[in-house]
Order: structure tokens, then sequence, then C-alpha cells
């Protein structure tokens, strides 16, 4: 009986950084994929240029998108620290604070509904994003707006 493999491909960016890696067992190469192993199982392996194999489908990017691997002229590498940095996003915001996230919602509601008493304690907090300042703020100003409109008489 004749021994059946898998193929393992790789698809590079514009600067030969490695953005995916499969087998052919669970999807067609496009044009443009690199094969790098013939005889491969069925769930994909990188190959790097020492021989050595990674672990089963290993991750080809860091939790913030950064891919871990290159093809050079030696063929697969690990990218190093400083590449991987370098491709990294600039820090932003943090995430948000659960707690923070639900009184800031309630003051938002609150304020709709013109009871003002966490507005300013959770304005002068310093822990709201620009975002949440400006959307605190409109609700400020539409309430107080609100507040000033006389109310139509109907009937």
């Amino acid at each position: 009986m004749d021994e059946f493999y898998n193929s393992h491909y790789i698809r590079l960016d514009n600067k030969s950084r490695i953005i995916h890696g499969f087998s052919d067992a669970f999807e067609p190469p496009q044009d443009g994929d690199i094969c790098i192993n013939e005889q491969g199982g069925y769930q994909f392996r990188l190959v790097f240029a020492d021989g050595t194999t990674s672990e089963e489908n290993p991750p080809l990017r860091d939790n913030y998108g950064a891919s871990l691997y290159k093809l050079d002229k030696k063929g697969i590498q690990r990218r190093t620290e400083a590449e991987i940095e370098a491709d990294r996003p600039e820090p932003s915001d943090p995430p948000p604070d659960p707690m923070l996230e639900l009184k800031y919602r309630i003051t938002l509601l609150e304020a709709e509904l013109g009871h003002m008493d966490y507005v300013d304690e959770l304005r002068d907090s310093g822990r709201l994003n620009v975002k949440q300042m400006e959307a605190l703020d409109a609700v400020v100003e539409d309430s107080a707006r609100v507040k000033k409109e006389p109310e139509l008489k109907t009937g």
C-alpha cells in the first residue's frame, strides 16, 4: 500500500513574513503559496532552515498580529524580537476596566435623565478615554438643553 502525504504551504506578505500556513488536507493552495513540505502529515508544521519542525499548527502571529516567522535566503526563520516589536501597533487606550465601564454607562443614563450626581466625579477621575469624555459631555449638553426647552403642550 502506498503511503499518503499532505503538502504543507506558507503564504508570505510583501516583506517575506509568513502570514498563513496550512496543509492541503484542509485548504487548497493559491497562486503564490510556497510548498515547504511535500511529505507532511495532515496537520501543518513549519520546517525550519536547520531541518527541525515546529509543533502542529503553530501560531504564526503574536497577540498583536505581528508575524513570528519569515522566509529568507536560508529558509524559514523565527523573526527577532526587534523585528516583531517593530510590527506591533502603537499602544492605545488600555482595555476598559469593567467596573469603570459599568459606572460610565450608568452615569450616561443618569445624565440623560437629568441626574448629575456622578458626572463630575467620573469626569474628574481621569480614568475615561477621550471618546468616553466626548460622549459624556454630549449627553450632559443634551440634557441641559432639554431642561431649558419649554414643554410642548398637546391637545
